[in-house]
């Protein structure tokens, strides 16, 4: 494709309906999916729970089931089947798309993996004019820091659990910097 899309997969439990949807239009219907997703593991005890990868990737009909090759963001499981109107408001309110963003080359963290307890720092030379801030947000979006910043290289420590984390830096109002952090 080679072009951003928005895909969401709906299946109602009480219908037994699912519908595909591709930058908020319906693209495909039907009701050929006879188990509910937690009942398939009762048909065979799995603990492979991929994303944009098969579940039978080590079968024998592996070569019709390749891997998804690309990169994915904005990723959102919910407990209730959206309708088409709330799955055109998320749509539609979403974040703007990657391609639109257009970050500073200069700014890097020395790390995308640290341990617990040890310094983030951000290389690259910049000084702030306004406010400078560095965020860091959990896998679930919640702030779990924020620092101001005058300029770069700047490193900081930020005492957080082991997990997947997101480092965002700001100079006054535009994100001038985002990366993927993990914490072991």
């Amino acid at each position: 494709m080679a072009t951003e899309q928005n895909v969401a997969v709906t299946f109602d439990a009480r219908t037994q309906t699912t519908r595909i949807y591709i930058n908020g239009d319906k693209v495909a219907e039907g009701t050929a999916v006879t188990n509910e997703p937690y009942e398939l593991s009762a048909l065979k005890a799995d603990t492979r729970n991929y994303i944009g990868r098969t579940q039978w990737w080590d079968s024998n009909v592996k070569t019709d089931n390749l891997d998804y090759c690309g990169t994915m963001d904005n990723f959102r499981l919910y407990g209730i089947v959206l309708t088409e109107k709330e799955l055109m408001d998320v749509y539609e309110d979403d974040a703007t798309s990657l391609s639109q963003v257009q970050f500073s080359s200069d700014i890097r963290l020395s790390a995308n993996v640290v341990a617990v307890g040890e310094d983030i720092t951000f290389e690259g030379a910049m000084s702030f004019d306004e406010t400078g801030t560095v965020e860091l947000f959990d896998a679930r979006g919640r702030r779990v820091y924020v620092a101001s910043v005058v300029s770069l290289p700047h490193s900081v420590r930020v005492n957080v659990p082991a997990g997947m984390y997101f480092v965002r830096v700001m100079k006054g109002t535009e994100q001038v910097f985002t990366s993927k952090l993990l914490v072991r």
